[in-house]
């Protein structure tokens, strides 16, 4: 996890960095960090595909979670 958040700090305007961070933050059930940083890779780049398609899919899922819990 050490790596991506290196790549984070190199690549700050990327969108890919945002998802890969994002991503590893999914993992670790941290899915709040996970949306946040989703929403990030959006605001630099709206026409991600990529990062629509998790953005949305974790907002999903965390609601669908909430909502069992």
């Amino acid at each position: 996890i050490q790596y991506n958040f290196l790549s984070l700090f190199f690549f700050i305007q990327s969108p890919e960095s945002w998802i890969l961070v994002g991503n590893c933050f999914s993992l670790q059930k941290e899915h709040e960090l996970a949306l946040k940083c989703f929403h990030r890779a959006l605001q630099i780049n709206p026409d991600c595909t990529y990062a629509n398609t998790v953005f949305f899919l974790k907002k999903i899922s965390l609601f669908i979670y909430l909502s069992i819990y």
